[in-house]
Order: structure tokens, then sequence, then C-alpha cells
């Protein structure tokens, strides 16, 4: 439902809300609602990112013992990067069908990636071959 909602939402801070809760990528969905506080404040949406930001404290807290784990290498596939937001938009809803994606935001670009993170390069050149787009395989912690 909310990838439905994504691409007709036009509020920078509802955006990146959406963007933060459908990111599997625990780091990046705190700094999304990081951004969220710091760049788009809004009263009816602070209180959900940090509850957030709150409870992913308090799961890397509960882990301390096990860091290492949440911190471990993974792989994903990103399919294109765009200065354009809405050509971001316009590739994610054509590969949304085969594979769910999300928009990361990175230095002013906009890339198009999947939302699964493979755990071997192995894996994600497997996943790759399995789509009719091309795309290259990044390493994220």
């Amino acid at each position: 439902m909310l990838e439905n909602l994504r691409s007709k939402v036009t509020n920078k801070a509802e955006q990146t809300i959406i963007d933060a809760l459908l990111t599997e990528d625990g780091p990046q969905a705190a700094r999304l609602f990081r951004k969220q506080l710091q760049d788009y404040p809004d009263p009816a949406l602070d209180s959900l990112s940090k509850a957030r930001l709150a409870a992913y404290q308090s799961a890397l807290s509960s882990t301390s013992g096990t860091r290492t784990t949440a911190l471990r290498t993974s792989f994903i596939l990103q399919f294109g990067s765009f200065g354009s937001l809405g050509n971001a938009r316009e590739l994610a809803n054509r590969i949304a069908p085969y594979t769910p994606v999300t928009i990361f935001q990175e230095k002013g670009l906009h890339k198009v990636r999947t939302q699964k993170a493979f755990a071997t390069r192995k894996e994600a050149e497997t996943g790759a071959k399995k789509l009719p787009f091309n795309s290259f395989i990044v390493r994220v912690n």
C-alpha cells in the first residue's frame, strides 16, 4: 500500500517517512527519519520519526554484544541514478512488478535500488540474472 502511495505523495515530509518505512536497511531508515525531523519538520509526523528512531536505538543497544551482526556486509542491486526524482520514480514503477525497489537519495541523486539485500555477491548476481533490467551490485553495511 505504501508503494502505491509513494508516487502520489507530494509533501516532502511524507515522502521521506514513506521511504524510511519501506527501506529494509536500518541505518538508512534512521537517516531518513532524522532527515524528516531536520529538513521537513511536521508536527503530525515528528512523533512517528522520533518513535522509530528510539526503537532503532533500543534495538542497537539490546544487541551491543552482537552488534557486528547488525553491521554485516550485504549487497543490493542498483538499476539507475537520476538527478530527477520523477525519472527515478518512472524507472522504479517499471521495475516494481518484478521486485520491490526503493529510491535512495544520496549526494543529490535519486538511486533506484532493490529493497531486498543479498547476503553474498553471488546471491546478488543470481538475483540480477532473474530480472529483465540492467543493474549493478552495490555493497552495503
